[in-house]
């Protein structure tokens, strides 16, 4: 919904611009080329595409508390609004449990983890084993971690592998990464207060 709105508007903006300058048949003519387009495009196969959405943040702390604060990372708190308002899923904490396994829970559900791989300062490997259905088109295959300690601060960099179905990529695939991006920053800035206020 929100989506449709934004798509209106901006459609809106772009129609009184060009018919101003062009005409209504010069806009009709345009539209239709861009539909045409678009259904062409469509008509791609329905296989999940995969995307790598990467995100860095920079924790002025040391490597220890970091690494910590990174991997359990415990209750999860900011200012959710802008979430909210977008439709993303609110993550509210994420929780250790035996035999390598890390959940992470949302207000519309959980998603299960697997540790595959976790080297003390230089990066944690995520596997997704169970997750709820973030969005019907949408698949979360992968996350991970890198660390890269610095002078005075330890950079960390997220990156989650992701499927999507949805066509055509090259309009859809800005969205993703966005929205991807945006809840990376909220779960990072969530980890980077606690370190930084100890």
């Amino acid at each position: 919904m929100i989506t449709m709105g934004v798509g209106a508007f901006l459609g809106y903006q772009v129609a009184k611009r060009f018919i101003h300058r062009y005409g209504n048949y010069m806009v009709i003519l345009i539209s239709l080329s861009l539909m045409t387009l678009v259904g062409w495009t469509d008509r791609e196969d329905r296989d999940l595409r995969p995307l790598e959405v990467t995100t860095s943040m920079n924790f002025y702390a040391p490597m220890e508390q970091v690494w910590n604060v990174v991997r359990e990372s415990g209750q999860i708190d900011g200012n959710d609004s802008f979430l909210k308002f977008i439709g993303l899923p609110v993550p509210r904490n994420c929780v250790l449990l035996p035999d390598s396994q890390r959940v992470c829970h949302f207000d519309e559900g959980s998603i299960l983890q697997e540790i595959t791989e976790e080297n003390y300062g230089k990066n944690i490997e995520l596997k997704i084993i169970d997750s709820f259905e973030v969005r019907e088109w949408l698949e979360i295959d992968s996350a991970r971690y890198r660390f890269v300690q610095h002078s005075d601060y330890v950079e960390v960099i997220r990156t989650d592998l992701i499927r999507s179905i949805l066509q055509p990529r090259w309009y859809w695939h800005w969205f993703e990464e966005k929205c991807v991006g945006i809840e990376h920053r909220y779960v990072m800035s969530s980890m980077k207060r606690k370190v930084e206020t100890k």
